[in-house]
């Protein structure tokens, strides 16, 4: 499945910052807990290395070329397509079709404006991240120019798909998907991604969230809670004791009772967190139904459009064949064999012309 999402200048860096992630720069723990930070090292990028700053660089493409480069604030710089590995395509011929798709992106929207191609291994599914300048010609001005919306054409989102489907079938040898995927099940297959994703995240922390809250109820049974041991007032006396307990143990007391607090907190955070992946996998099942309810709906009209199609041609043949009846039950009975005769002529020739074509084509 492919998606095109376009980017001012400031969204683009940090977009880049994010697509272009390293094992130690921490930008995978801020937003996307999908990322696994133990994989991130098998992210590569296929796209030459840039220089200076991002808009230092797009300034410095444009100018090399001749592109036109607006000063508009609102102005989308860069483009970029997220390109999701179909399920057909195996492990082993993942960085083929990657780079298939790396090749074809850059033959139509040029290398020389290709700002990364990003691919990432460290999520639930390998997709590539291919970010571009968005040139196109404006005829108009009779000028190249920076500009998304000569670009990023409802034409070239229909087009791209099929076009990229076909490049895929020529390297591979069948289709890969990709146009299946993305037009007929895109849509769906994220939400129920996504639906899985938070499904898994409520289990996990349902498993953590008991462990915790057993660890409390272990530690509650066995000492005070931290407010009742400090008001103990504990004195060292000068025989290392206290009234009832010694020293030692008050000390153990007291930190016993500040774990019981540690996994209150921590139970309370995973409770948290364990409602707010409930509500993210409710949200997600109720797209992804919305999906199929907007899928079932199309395909209900369709079939109510074939049927009123089907109706329409079965009256129209009806019609044709009363008219047939009424002029042929008009001729005189020597007029009705005459166009009997020449009717099974007809059929005759049409037959041996249809014989001839097999003969033809058997040699």
């Amino acid at each position: 499945m492919a998606h095109l999402t376009s980017f001012k200048a400031g969204g683009a860096v940090g977009v880049l910052r994010h697509d272009e992630r390293t094992e130690n720069d921490k930008v995978h723990s801020r937003k996307n807990e999908c990322i696994d930070s133990t994989k991130t090292s098998l992210n590569y990028n296929l796209a030459p290395k840039r220089t200076g700053t991002l808009m230092g660089h797009i300034k410095q493409v444009c100018k090399d070329n001749g592109v036109n480069l607006s000063n508009r604030k609102d102005l989308n710089v860069m483009c970029s397509w997220v390109i999701t590995a179909p399920k057909s395509i195996s492990e082993e011929d993942i960085s083929k079709f990657f780079l298939c798709c790396y090749d074809f992106m850059t033959k139509r929207y040029g290398e020389k404006y290709t700002l990364s191609a990003t691919v990432h291994l460290d999520e639930t599914t390998p997709h590539m991240h291919y970010s571009f300048i968005p040139v196109g010609y404006d005829k108009k001005n009779d000028r190249f120019t920076v500009s998304s919306k000569l670009v990023a054409t409802r034409t070239e989102l229909r087009k791209f798909q099929q076009e990229l489907s076909k490049s895929l079938e020529n390297e591979f040898g069948y289709d890969v998907g990709i146009l299946n995927e993305a037009t007929k099940d895109g849509n769906k297959e994220i939400q129920e991604l996504k639906y899985q994703t938070a499904v898994k995240r409520i289990e996990d922390a349902e498993h953590r969230a008991e462990r915790a809250e057993n660890r409390l109820k272990d530690l509650q049974g066995r000492v005070l809670n931290q407010e009742q041991v400090n008001a103990l007032k504990g004195k060292k006396t000068l025989t290392g004791g206290l009234k009832g307990i010694s020293y030692e143990e008050y000390c153990s007391l007291r930190k016993t009772a500040q774990s019981v607090d540690k996994a209150k907190s921590t139970l309370k955070k995973l409770r948290s967190e364990l409602e707010q992946a409930k509500q993210e996998r409710d949200s997600y099942k109720s797209k992804s139904e919305s999906v199929d309810l907007k899928r079932q709906i199309k395909h209900s009209q369709e079939i109510t459009k074939l049927k009123n199609q089907l109706t329409a041609e079965q009256k129209a043949r009806a019609t044709e064949q009363s008219i047939y009846n009424e002029v042929f039950n008009r001729m005189s009975d020597k007029a009705k064999g005459e166009f009997l005769k020449a009717e099974r002529e007809v059929m005759a020739l049409h037959q041996n012309k249809g014989r001839n074509r097999g003969n033809d084509f058997s040699l």
